[in-house]
């Protein structure tokens, strides 16, 4: 105590001395401070958007590739547009395809094709023309962007793939992925997923 006392005297007697000493004092304190917030820092790490986000696009489109859904493709080649709709049940396609041409009614299944017209199937070959269909095939596109980072815009996921991009949006129970290349479109839109009617395939 004797001590204290004396040291309280000097600092009283020397301003100087006293400033520095208080001046001492705040900046342990801060030292402290800062020390005490990294340590909980470092305790309670904040997770950020990106680890917590970055699989969703892709787990929500392999639920969709994985079930039966109503879809329309409005696709644009080499100036000409394109318009596949109809229906998709455990890997049969029956709806219409349109072009500046007309419209046919068609089912395909197991890589062939069938015009369909009245109550019969007729075998029709390449009646995708110049599409490139590994570009409609949801479980192709899904393995396109699976090693690709993405950004934000307008809620839409977007993967840039060399001269490629890949646009995702999720609205309500209706998804949208457009994929644009070289002045070529593929907007492929899917809805009413599990909620189609069974297609019977025309070989059984």
């Amino acid at each position: 105590m004797k001590n204290v006392k004396e040291f309280q005297k000097k600092l009283n007697e020397n301003p100087r001395l006293k400033a520095i000493f208080k001046l001492g004092i705040w900046i342990i304190f801060f030292i402290v401070v800062f020390l005490v917030a990294t340590l909980i820092s470092l305790l309670n790490p904040k997770s950020t958007k990106t680890n917590t986000t970055k699989t969703n696009p892709i787990t929500k489109l392999e639920k969709i590739a994985k079930s039966n859904y109503e879809y329309e493709y409005i696709i644009n080649v080499d100036g000409t547009k394109i318009t596949l709709a109809g229906d998709q049940y455990n890997g049969i396609y029956r709806g219409y395809k349109e072009t500046s041409d007309g419209i046919i009614k068609y089912q395909h299944e197991n890589d062939h094709s069938y015009q369909i017209v009245g109550d019969y199937f007729e075998p029709i070959d390449n009646i995708y023309g110049n599409i490139n269909m590994g570009l409609t095939d949801l479980a192709s596109v899904i393995e396109l962007i699976r090693n690709y980072d993405y950004k934000i815009e307008d809620n839409n996921y977007i993967y840039d793939i060399g001269l490629r991009r890949v646009m995702v949006n999720f609205d309500n129970k209706v998804t949208n992925v457009v994929i644009s290349e070289e002045g070529n479109i593929y907007s492929l839109t899917y809805k009413n997923v599990n909620n189609v009617e069974e297609i019977k395939r025309i070989s059984d």
